[in-house]
C-alpha cells in the first residue's frame, strides 16, 4: 500500500515536472515572438501577460481621467448651486455628464484595472506565465475601448444616467456601444478563466 502511494506521488511529481518544462518552453516561445514585435505591434497585440496587464492599467487610468472630467461638471454644478449661484449646466448636459461619468468610472476604469490585476496575478501565481487565448483577450480589450468611446460620443443625447430611469434615453451609439462592451468584457473574462484552468496542476 505504501509502495503504491509512493509510486503515485512520484508519478505526480514527474507529471508536474513535465508540465513545468512545457510551460517554460511555451513562455520562452512567447518571449521570442514578443522580441520580434515593435512597440506599436505590442500595443495592438501581445501574448505577454505583463504587457497585457500594463495596457489594461493604462486604459483604466485614461478612463479614470475622462470619467473624472465629467465628475468635475457634476460636483461643480452641485457646489455652485448650493451657494445660491444660478444653474451652470443645462439639465441635458448634466444628465449627459452623469451617464458618461458612471460608465467611464465603472466599465472603463474599475473593470480594466480588475482585468489588469487578474491577467498579471493568475499567470504569476500558477507558474505558467502564460495567457490562455491571448487573441481573445486582446480583441476584447480593443473592442471594449471602442465600445466605451462609442458610448461617450453619444453627446447630448446621452440622457440615460446610471439608474436607467424612464423616460430618459440615450443615443443609438450608446446602445450599440453598451452591447459591444458586454461582448468585449466576456471575451476578456473567458481568457481570464481559461488562464486559471490552464495553470491547474494535479498535484
Amino acid at each position: 500500500m505504501i509502495y503504491l502511494t509512493m509510486a503515485t506521488r512520484e508519478e505526480l511529481r514527474k507529471i508536474e515536472r513535465e508540465k513545468l518544462l512545457e510551460w517554460s518552453r511555451a513562455f520562452h516561445s512567447v518571449q521570442d515572438r514578443e522580441a520580434r514585435r515593435s512597440v506599436f505591434m505590442k500595443l495592438l497585440y501581445t501574448e505577454d501577460y505583463r504587457i497585457l496587464s500594463i495596457k489594461l492599467t493604462l486604459a483604466g487610468i485614461m478612463f479614470l481621467f475622462i470619467g473624472g472630467a465629467f465628475a468635475l461638471f457634476l460636483r461643480g454644478q452641485a457646489g455652485l448651486t448650493s451657494t445660491g449661484a444660478p444653474v451652470v449646466l443645462d439639465p441635458a448636459y448634466y444628465f449627459q455628464a452623469m451617464t458618461n461619468h458612471v460608465m467611464d468610472m465603472i466599465f472603463g476604469a474599475a473593470f480594466n484595472v480588475v482585468f489588469a490585476i487578474a491577467f498579471y496575478m493568475i499567470p504569476a501565481l500558477n507558474g505558467t506565465r502564460l495567457v490562455k487565448w491571448p487573441k481573445l483577450a486582446n480583441t476584447g480589450f480593443w473592442l471594449n475601448i471602442l465600445a466605451l468611446f462609442m458610448m461617450n460620443l453619444g453627446g447630448i443625447k446621452n440622457q440615460y444616467m446610471f439608474t436607467f430611469l424612464n423616460p430618459l434615453q440615450a443615443s443609438p451609439t450608446w446602445y450599440i456601444g453598451y452591447g459591444l462592451m458586454i461582448v468585449a468584457e466576456w471575451m476578456e473574462m473567458a481568457s481570464v478563466l481559461g488562464t486559471s484552468f490552464f495553470g491547474k496542476n494535479t498535484g
